[in-house]
């Protein structure tokens, strides 16, 4: 009798020392409030509880660490974790709920618009102040033409072969509002086309044109002016 009441004694101190409690919260990943009757479970063992109303849980760790620890609810994504130890601070776990909303798709105008066609001219950075479209796209001329006119390089080479005039390029205004498709027009020579498509190239990012509500590309026309 004696025997059977010590060994009885010796299991409870075994099974006190491996076991641990976790102790922790579920929340709802995407709203961050508590997630209640989540099951709690200690994988290939009996061991379960379920979350209460604040989130909150403890479950019993029958067998130490490692260990894996399924949380569950419908509604929402099952997540396995993976503890090799047990955790130094209070757990919070993240559940994904599955319910996925829907957002319409808005069909992108891909086409390639004239200036005069749409409802929003292109903005110049620093136009965004004038009163109006037609005095924001005034605007937009005399800054362009003055970014091009203070970003011309006339390299050493085009003045010894004394080269000079005008290169028109084309270019088009994406609904990124960045400039792209940059093609020379009307050009003569080589070394002037080069450097004028590099300084259109070059603009900064404008506020792309709009029609119908919507971000469009539209296509321009700058001339670069190379008389040194």
């Amino acid at each position: 009798m004696r025997f059977t009441f010590l060994l009885s004694f010796c299991l409870l101190m075994f099974s006190s020392i491996n076991a641990q409690e976790l102790v922790g919260k579920v929340v709802d990943k995407g709203t961050g409030k508590p997630v209640s009757d989540a099951k709690v479970k200690l994988v290939g063992k009996s061991s379960t509880t379920q979350s209460k109303a604040n989130g909150e849980f403890r479950l019993f760790i029958s067998m130490g660490y490692p260990c894996l620890v399924e949380f569950s609810k419908s509604g929402y994504q099952t997540h396995v974790l993976n503890l090799e130890e047990a955790p130094e601070d209070y757990l919070v776990l993240n559940l994904v709920s599955l319910n996925i909303k829907e957002t319409p798709i808005q069909i992108q105008d891909l086409n390639v618009y004239k200036v005069a066609e749409v409802d929003e001219k292109p903005v110049y950075p620093g136009c965004e102040s004038k009163l109006n479209d037609q005095e924001q796209f005034d605007c937009f001329k005399v800054a362009m033409d003055k970014f091009l006119d203070e970003n011309l390089r006339y390299s050493k080479a085009m003045k010894k072969k004394k080269l000079e005039g005008d290169v028109t390029v084309g270019f088009e205004i994406g609904i990124d509002g960045l400039v792209t498709n940059v093609e020379i027009l009307k050009g003569q020579y080589e070394d002037l086309n080069n450097e004028a498509i590099r300084v259109v190239w070059s603009m900064p990012k404008m506020k792309p044109a709009r029609k119908d509500g919507q971000d469009v590309k539209v296509s321009y026309q700058a001339v670069v002016n190379f008389n040194p």
